[in-house]
């Protein structure tokens, strides 16, 4: 080759990454099978490597990241290349491994963030539910035996409950004791009150005859409780509380007052509210129906934070409205001022309905926070699009949105398709937007790419199939669009 493969390294990597800037990576092959194999270093082989990753052959690129393993293993290159190749030979569980110590190394890499986000989805929460439900009931008799106190060699039953909790993913927060009881804690993390209630509903019922299972934390007895956090001892009925009502929303501004309070920082002063909000009125209450929390240095109109769920009780029935201790996950109404000239989806959206203005808003400003959440738990958060077909008017099209939403939620009903119907909304580009949040995105998407089902999906009033292109996209601006029906596919 007339190359000193030494002598001329910096001249060998600018060749090749130029070449890879024009997504020329074919000729990376073969201008790297041309060097001898002797000078082939560890740091070549892995170029081949993501040139044999950029062109698909996958199974090439395996053999040379685990032959250079020695050399590459503490980079994140070569953590991302190894999971880049494992991810597309479906080797989920491996890719994840491999990609999670490619972002311990570089942290802020979106798209290590991205594919770990991808390698759980493709581990769908549906299968984590069965799964660790199958382990409760495995272990359950030695569970209730360290409840009981006999412990007989088990172990902890910490060490125990977090091996089943781990199958669900990370960051599972849980309460267990008494009589054969088991609480599921959101502790702020919001992801879990669309997942939990899943979870929960899908327990055996052998095992709903002998636990009591809940999907959030409920209100407490918070007498004789003290919060200790924080280098801070303070007994929970010491708090005082003022509850301001706003009666279009339906929610409330809390303002709150303890002198150990007021001598935390503002941002652990609310965290260390919050969590004894939650004892106090519980999780499912506090989601529902706090808006805002601030500290306050008067006590006027305050009271002990033990009454405040009767007053909000009293005061949302006093304006005609239920109070509810569960998460309600209500629908919220929204208008946009659309941008004609942005190419971005969703920023033509004229208004829509959705049970996860977080999620809508995070997509808007590029935050992929509680995507990646969902993700996290093997839950995939996405939504169809939905062309308007030739001839239909706005108010037809629309009505037929609703009728394909009933029809999606009638999917969810099903065990191999579970999910959660989250809103829709209509653009000023003839696009209409569904939605969802599925507890097995793969397997959903599957079902769609049915013709049939599709069709079905589709199906007008009179028998006909509605002339659409339908896709579909994740709640992440990166992901890419899939497209699940094209215009004119019926001829």
């Amino acid at each position: 080759m007339g190359m000193n493969v030494y002598s001329n390294r910096e001249e060998i990597l600018e060749r090749i990454n130029a070449m890879t800037a024009d997504d020329r990576d074919a000729e990376v092959v073969d201008y790297l099978m041309s060097f001898p194999e002797e000078e082939l270093t560890d740091e070549l082989k892995g170029l081949l490597a993501r040139a044999y990753n950029n062109t698909g052959e996958y199974e090439k690129a395996l053999p040379l990241l685990v032959e250079t393993e020695s050399y590459g293993r503490e980079t994140a290159n070569w953590n991302f290349r190894m999971g880049y190749s494992l991810y597309f030979l479906g080797d989920y569980e491996g890719s994840l491994k491999y990609f999670s110590q490619a972002l311990e190394i570089e942290p802020d890499d979106e798209d290590t963030k991205w594919f770990i986000a991808q390698c759980n989805i493709n581990m769908p929460f549906r299968q984590r539910v069965v799964d660790f439900w199958k382990w409760f009931s495995e272990n359950s008799a030695d569970i209730e035996e360290m409840l009981a106190g006999r412990n007989d060699g088990r172990g902890s039953l910490s060490d125990l409950m977090a091996e089943g909790m781990s199958i669900i993913g990370e960051d599972v927060y849980y309460n267990i004791g008494g009589d054969r009881e088991l609480t599921f804690c959101v502790e702020g993390n919001t992801e879990c009150y669309y997942l939990y209630p899943y979870l929960v509903d899908n327990m055996p019922l052998e095992l709903k005859d002998r636990w009591t299972v809940h999907s959030c934390q409920h209100p407490s007895d918070i007498s004789g409780f003290t919060f200790r956090m924080y280098d801070k001892d303070i007994p929970m009925t010491e708090i005082l509380v003022r509850a301001d009502y706003d009666a279009e929303s339906s929610a409330f501004d809390l303002c709150y007052h303890h002198p150990a309070l007021a001598e935390l920082d503002e941002a652990k002063s609310i965290n260390a509210f919050y969590v004894i909000l939650q004892h106090a009125i519980g999780e499912g209450a506090v989601y529902n129906y706090v808006y805002d929390v601030r500290q306050s240095d008067s006590t006027d109109g305050m009271y002990p934070i033990g009454e405040l769920s009767s007053g909000m009780k009293n005061m949302l029935e006093n304006n005609g409205k239920e109070y509810h201790t569960e998460p309600e996950l209500n629908w919220c109404t929204y208008r946009c001022e659309p941008k004609e000239d942005s190419e971005k989806l969703r920023e033509e959206i004229i208004c829509g309905n959705s049970r996860f203005m977080l999620l809508n808003r995070q997509y808007m400003e590029g935050d992929m926070q509680c995507y990646r959440d969902l993700a996290l738990k093997g839950a995939s958060a996405m939504f169809l699009m939905i062309t308007i077909p030739d001839g239909w008017g706005i108010k037809e099209f629309m009505d037929m949105r609703y009728t394909i939403e009933d029809r999606i939620e009638s999917m969810f009903g099903n065990s191999d398709t579970p999910g959660l119907l989250l809103g829709g909304a209509m653009g000023n580009k003839d696009i209409a937007y569904i939605d969802v949040l599925l507890f097995d995105g793969p397997g959903f998407l599957r079902h769609l790419n049915d013709p049939l089902v599709m069709d079905d999906l589709l199906r007008c009033g009179d028998g006909s199939v509605m002339d659409s292109s339908v896709y579909a996209k994740g709640f992440c601006q990166n992901d890419p669009m899939v497209e699940l029906r094209k215009r004119d596919r019926m001829g």
